[in-house]
């Protein structure tokens, strides 16, 4: 890596189509108290984009219940808390994605980026940690950061990479290295840290590309979400929402070993889950968006 080239970065004159202070405070809203209750519906507020879109979703098929939703108290009552945190994260996120308007980005990093979150979701239920569900999409459906900004820095050196990708079946970090001087998990990472999120997402951006490096200060838990990133980012580039390379038979080698997944487990999400997966509201709604 660069060093230098990253750290001359002016994350302050970086333009990005959403606003990375929302994204903040939402992500640091715990609990569904009355107080951050209030709160999620005033930062949801605050962005326009964002207000409409969690509207659109409280009045689609997946939540109409016969009388137009108008309010957002109203939408989050009816969506429930935590959901409409992960909706609105990826709603947030989705403006960046959009940004990057053409065909190629569209499937390989928002589609792949809104699938790996819906696994991870998927995965933390099948292996009981139910309580980390929603964290585990938000963590999945922002992996990926770091192309976003890394197009938006340069859109024509970026859709060199991933031509690149395409013809040599080389992971992205790889070329991103060769033609930027860091690649996406490097400026995910310093991202998220300029941006103040939680610091678990340090941890998901950074090293969801080879977590056996990822610095063991961190809890169970939040290594235990990286490794779940991990396999589903892998699964999501088996279901042809971006490309495999030969380095995933190694990482899915290590990650699903972390994980204990069961024989049972790995059939599933190798032979069943797609079908599935089509029919999940967050794919219907999100996948079509841009």
């Amino acid at each position: 890596m660069d060093t230098k080239a990253l750290d001359a970065l002016d994350f302050k004159n970086i333009k990005l189509p959403f606003q990375p202070h929302v994204l903040s405070a939402i992500l640091r809203l715990q609990g569904d108290n009355m107080m951050n209750f209030h709160d999620l519906n005033n930062l949801i507020k605050s962005d326009q984009n964002l207000t409409t879109l969690v509207l659109k979703i409280a009045n689609s098929s997946f939540y109409y219940r016969g009388n137009v939703v108008s309010t957002l108290e109203t939408a989050i009552g009816m969506i429930g808390f935590q959901t409409v945190i992960s909706f609105s994260i990826a709603a947030s996120i989705k403006n960046a994605y959009e940004s990057a308007n053409y065909s190629r980005f569209r499937k390989y990093v928002w589609q792949h980026s809104i699938v790996t979150g819906i696994i991870s979701k998927n995965l933390a239920i099948r292996l009981n940690f139910e309580k980390f569900k929603e964290e585990a999409f938000i963590a999945g459906a922002i992996h990926d950061i770091g192309k976003v900004v890394l197009n938006n820095l340069d859109r024509k050196k970026f859709i060199e990479v991933i031509q690149e990708v395409t013809d040599s079946n080389i992971a992205f970090h790889t070329i991103e290295g060769r033609q930027f001087g860091y690649n996406h998990n490097q400026l995910g990472l310093k991202c998220i840290e300029h941006w103040r999120l939680p610091d678990i997402y340090k941890l998901i951006t950074g090293y969801h590309a080879y977590p056996e490096q990822a610095p063991q200060t961190y809890t169970k838990e939040d290594l235990w979400l990286l490794y779940l990133v991990c396999y589903s980012n892998i699964l999501a580039k088996k279901y042809k929402f971006g490309f495999p390379t030969d380095q995933d038979k190694n990482t899915e080698a290590f990650v699903s070993e972390t994980l204990k997944l069961s024989k049972d487990d790995i059939s599933y999400y190798e032979n069943t889950f797609l079908d599935e997966l089509k029919k999940d509201p967050f794919y219907q709604f999100f996948i079509t968006l841009i």
